[in-house]
């Protein structure tokens, strides 16, 4: 519906083969067809949606997201546990 709105130059009544600015009705035709292709997912492409809206590809980089978060908050403790021997070691070390 948005795409035969844009082709018959915005629904808003009058001539529709000229742009709202007065140019060339080629023009604005084929304005308003990349446009239209544009809304439905590319030229060439029939009713297939753009890859980053895919709901594939959102559940895969939320997945991804997610592994490399728990791996980080991971590695962090594990280096902060580390640190907290180090020291102990140091203070054990100076002693004697």
């Amino acid at each position: 519906m948005t795409a035969s709105l844009l082709e018959s130059g915005g629904g808003g009544g009058g001539n529709p083969t000229k742009s709202p600015s007065g140019g060339n009705s080629k023009a604005a035709s084929a304005s308003a067809a990349a446009a239209g292709a544009l809304m439905r997912g590319g030229g060439g492409m029939g009713g297939g949606g753009r890859f980053l809206c895919s709901p594939y590809f959102v559940t895969a980089s939320l997945l991804v997201l997610m592994i490399v978060s728990v791996k980080y908050f991971s590695l962090s403790s594990e280096r902060d546990e580390i640190l907290e021997r180090m020291e102990t070691v140091q203070q054990q070390l100076k002693k004697e």
